[in-house]
């Protein structure tokens, strides 16, 4: 992504019954005018680690 582009950073709450028990999974989004890619995070901790390891 350029540095001069906006972009933004969505996490998604998805939930659904797997084998008979709610659970909840929390893939990313990550947004610019151009593209969206989809980062199959799975569980919120998993979203902060990619903040931390992205910056650098």
């Amino acid at each position: 992504m350029n540095s001069d582009q906006t972009y933004s950073i969505s996490m998604l709450d998805i939930s659904a019954s797997i084998m008979g028990r709610m659970d909840t999974i929390h893939p990313t989004l990550i947004r610019d005018s151009d593209h969206t890619i989809l980062i199959d995070t799975g569980y919120p901790v998993s979203c902060h680690c990619l903040l931390r390891h992205s910056s650098g």
